[in-house]
């Protein structure tokens, strides 16, 4: 059952993330200054990713927020993570844990607003629904939402 589960989120996911390719192809996401957007390889010294050029794009941003550190939201963050890096290599994650506090993840869904990133993750109901909130013209993929309905993120 529990890698029933795991296809499932993993095909929701890359789902979700086919929907961002075209969003992003199309709306010229991920159009900030150089400063904002990169830590590439150049100011890294790592070497550029398979398939990078100095050329290319600059890399997506994700903001990646929970509502608390436990197994099985760190477990979804880590999939969420590993899943995007297969598309997009040299993608960036801010990652943020609210706490269990409803004020910081609001905190943090205006930071990503503020930072501008090109996709926000949402772990657990209340960061979702603080992301949906705050973030109007940025894709916001969740999961470990029990009822999206309920909470406003699916009509």
């Amino acid at each position: 059952m529990e890698l029933t589960v795991k296809k499932l989120l993993l095909t929701a996911l890359a789902a979700a993330l086919t929907v961002f390719s075209v969003y992003a192809r199309g709306t010229g996401a991920g159009s900030g200054t150089e400063t904002e957007r990169s830590l590439g390889a150049a100011e890294t010294g790592d070497e550029a990713p398979a398939g990078s050029t100095a050329d290319s794009a600059p890399p997506i941003t994700i903001g990646i927020t929970k509502i608390v550190s436990h197994p099985a939201l760190d477990a979804l963050e880590k999939g969420v993570m590993d899943v995007i890096r297969e598309t997009y290599p040299d993608a960036l994650f801010d990652n943020q844990n609210a706490n269990g506090e409803m004020s910081t993840a609001s905190t943090i869904a205006q930071k990503f607003k503020a930072d501008e990133v090109d996709l926000a993750v949402g772990i657990a109901t209340p960061t979702a629904v603080s992301l949906a909130n705050v973030l109007e013209d940025v894709p916001v993929v969740f999961a470990a939402v029990t009822d999206p309905v309920d909470a406003g993120l699916v009509p």
